[in-house]
Parts: C-alpha cells; structure tokens; sequence
C-alpha cells in the first residue's frame, strides 16, 4: 500500500490539549506513503462520519491509520464507515494515542511519541499484503455417519432444510441400539 491516509480524532480534554494539532498533522504528513492527514475534532460524531466518509471515496486510499484516545471502543463505527467508503476493512488499522495523565511529559514529548506509534502503524500498513478474498460456492449436500436413532434423526432434521443427505451406517440395517 503506496496511499495511506491518517486521521486523528480528539476532543479539547484529551489529545487536543497536549499537541499543536497544525504541527503534528504537517510532521505525519511527511511521513512516507502518507497521502493525507487530517484531525476530527469528535471524529465519531455523525456529521464528522458522514465528512469522512466522503474523505475517504474522495482521496481513494489503498489503506488508513485512524488514531485516537479510546480505539476498542471506536473500531465498529470505523469500520463500517471504511466499508461504507469501500476501502477494505482489512487495509486500516487503529492506534491508541492517548496521553498519559500526570507522567511528567510535556506536550512535545507527547507529540513525538504519538508521530512514533503513528508512523509505525503506517509502515506496518504499507508492507502488509491482503490476501484476496475468494468465494467457495456452496453444495447442498451432507453427511451422516451413523445410522442409529441420533444419525437419523440428524438426516431428517438436514434433509428438511433442503440439503442432500448421505446416510453412511457400518451395519447391515439401521437404528442402532433402541
């Protein structure tokens, strides 16, 4: 992957109030294979999903880096707008850059640590191949092995939902124990 694009979300609480978001989105920029950076302020409000939604079909990325202070708990909606934009899902990734309250950093040490993780994440993405994705057509068939009262009762159950039934019994008759 040759495009990546980034975005940062932050709120005035957290990750805003510990970085120049100008600076570091002009640093990230930089970086190679970087095609795109943009910050959000609530990314995960709806309007900024609609926004980067359209972002996305508009800068056509081969993969996207999106950072923020809570990731586990935003990767659903960001993976469904990257699937609604049409980007791969397996071609994003999402990292955690929340500053860590009280550490006695300051907000340069913060905003090269978070461009480090940033940037790992992206040449993580750029040597990342996809495997593509294949479908098995499906056969309507089953086996059963075992003709007594469990392994017929099993066939039936599969014959009734409209699939092919091979019933296989080692004995001359089946029924098993009854």
């Amino acid at each position: 992957m040759n495009k990546i694009g980034i975005v940062i979300c932050y709120c005035d609480f957290e990750i805003a109030s510990s970085l120049d978001l100008d600076s570091f989105t002009a640093a990230l920029q930089k970086v190679q294979g970087v095609s795109f950076a943009r910050g959000f302020k609530g990314l995960f409000d709806t309007s900024n999903q609609d926004v980067l939604t359209e972002l996305i079909k508009k800068e056509k990325p081969d993969g996207m880096v999106v950072a923020s202070c809570s990731p586990h708990i935003h990767r659903q909606i960001v993976e469904a707008i990257v699937e609604e934009s049409g980007l791969d899902k397996r071609s994003f990734t999402m990292v955690s850059i929340k500053p860590e309250s009280g550490n006695g950093k300051g907000a340069r040490d913060f905003s090269e640590g978070a461009i480090e993780t940033i940037t790992s994440a992206v040449k993580e993405l750029r040597t990342r191949k996809l495997a593509a994705v294949t479908s098995i057509p499906m056969i309507k068939k089953a086996l059963v092995i075992g003709g007594g009262v469990s392994g017929i009762h099993a066939a039936l159950d599969i014959a009734n939902g409209g699939y092919e039934v091979f019933l296989v019994e080692r004995t001359p008759s089946i029924g098993g124990n009854m």
